[in-house]
């Protein structure tokens, strides 16, 4: 993809799935990667597979330190950065009601999600304006960031905020020629969607009914939703900036997967009644 090769990039929440995926993409099209997570032995696995130049980067991304040490790394390394996909996230407790959900778990989601967000798309805007050079940046949303869900709350709070984040980072970006987009990946298989489908007792049922409400049949892949990242972040979207692209093979003009796990779980109950 054109603007790719020899640009600067960051991804967050490198170590595994869809964050992998993208520095592998991006580094196979020339680009120099920042990976960033809290797992270093997994990480410095992950950076050892990438065919070009990367630093790993061990940082938590909901302070203001760790995303100022992972800029201060990409820059001592490289030079300049350009490219951001600020995809660090986690979904916290799966299958708890809003009305019963403890803060401890609001706020940690929300540091990752939200504040990670926010304090992430601010030092890419300072960088880029600091340099001069204009850049792109991609931040991991939801289908929950666009749809609600009875048993996600937190999550799916900030997966709204994401999306509001890339909208207002887009005006403010434009004038600096900084380019900001959301994706909102729907079923793909990572360890999240795995840790989601074991509240059941049987993960491969869970995966049938939700691949059900999936109109092309089948669950996503990290690779897919890098594809996607790797097509904002390059010169050729140049002209694309403050939307959202939800890479969900179609289940939000269709059901919501959360509404046939809830099924499941009550056929379940019912059976062991």
């Amino acid at each position: 993809m054109r603007g790719l090769r020899d640009k600067v990039a960051v991804v967050t929440g490198a170590a595994r799935g869809m964050g992998q995926a993208t520095a592998h993409r991006l580094s196979e099209e020339g680009a120099s990667i920042i990976a960033v997570d809290r797992d270093s032995d997994v990480l410095q696995e992950a950076v050892a597979r990438l065919p070009g130049p990367a630093v790993a980067v061990v940082a938590d991304v909901s302070t203001e330190e760790g995303v100022l040490a992972y800029h201060r790394a990409g820059v001592e390394a490289f030079g300049r950065i350009e490219l951001y996909h600020l995809n660090a996230g986690i979904g916290g407790q799966w299958g708890v009601g809003l009305a019963d959900v403890e803060m401890e778990d609001f706020d940690r989601v929300t540091a990752i999600n939200q504040r990670g967000v926010f304090l992430g798309l601010r030092e890419a805007l300072r960088q880029c304006r600091a340099q001069g050079t204009g850049g792109s940046v991609v931040i991991t949303s939801s289908t929950g960031g666009i749809i609600g869900g009875e048993f996600v709350s937190p999550y799916v709070g900030t997966k709204h905020a994401a999306i509001g984040f890339a909208m207002t980072g887009a005006v403010n970006g434009g004038p600096l020629g900084v380019r900001v987009n959301s994706v909102a990946p729907g079923l793909i298989v990572t360890r999240l969607t795995e840790i989601n489908e074991s509240i059941v007792s049987d993960a491969a049922e869970a995966r049938r009914v939700q691949v059900e409400t999936v109109p092309l049949g089948r669950a996503g892949t990290p690779e897919e939703v890098a594809s996607v990242v790797a097509f904002l972040l390059s010169d050729e979207a140049s002209y694309v900036s403050g939307v959202n692209i939800t890479i969900d093979g179609g289940s939000l003009v269709d059901h919501p997967r959360a509404r046939a796990l809830k099924s499941l779980q009550e056929r379940e109950a019912r059976a062991s009644s």
